[in-house]
C-alpha cells in the first residue's frame, strides 16, 4: 500500500480509512469481502479475509451491474442497497407491461460492489464478477425517504 486512496474512495460500507501517501487500513467489523477495493487498488496490495490477492481488473474491464428486463419488478431494492446511487427506476419501454418500473445503473457511477445482485430477490440484477460474500452477512431493506 502506498497510500493513493483509491481503496477508500471505491469501497461501498466505508470500512477503509486512511491518509494520503500512508498506508490505509481495512475495519473487519464493516467489511463485506464484496472485493471492490481490491479490484480497483492499482498496487495489487489488498488480500481478502483468507489472505488470498484480490486482482486488480484494468479499469475498462471492470463488470458493471446489469438489468434483465424480463426479470426485473421494479422493487426498488437494488436502488436502497446502492451506497453510489448508481441505480435508479424508469418506466418501461412498453406501455402495455405489467410492470411499472425497471432498473437501470448508471455505468460511470457503479464500483461493481455487487450489493444490488445479493439483494435482487428477482435475480434480475448482476454483475459479471465472481465474489464470495460471507454466509453471516446480515441484509436488511429500509426505505430512504430522502429520495
Amino acid at each position: 500500500c502506498v497510500g493513493c486512496g483509491v481503496c477508500d474512495i471505491k469501497c461501498p460500507t466505508k470500512a477503509i480509512t486512511g491518509l494520503k501517501k500512508e498506508r490505509y487500513i481495512i475495519d473487519p467489523n464493516l467489511c463485506i469481502n464484496c472485493g471492490v477495493c481490491g479490484v480497483y487498488c492499482p498496487y495489487d496490495s489488498i488480500v481478502d479475509q483468507r489472505s488470498v490477492l484480490v486482482e486488480r481488473i484494468k479499469a475498462k474491464e471492470i463488470p458493471k451491474a446489469l438489468v434483465i428486463d424480463e426479470l426485473c419488478t421494479g422493487c426498488a431494492y437494488c436502488v436502497d442497497v446502492c451506497p453510489f446511487d448508481c441505480i435508479s427506476l424508469i418506466d418501461p419501454p412498453d406501455p402495455l407491461s405489467n410492470v411499472t418500473k425497471l432498473a437501470r445503473v448508471d455505468e460511470k457511477k457503479c464500483v461493481s460492489c455487487k450489493l444490488c445482485e445479493q439483494v435482487c430477490i428477482k435475480e434480475a440484477i448482476i454483475v459479471p464478477r465472481p465474489q464470495e460474500f460471507p454466509r453471516d452477512l446480515g441484509w436488511s431493506y429500509q426505505i430512504h425517504s430522502a429520495r
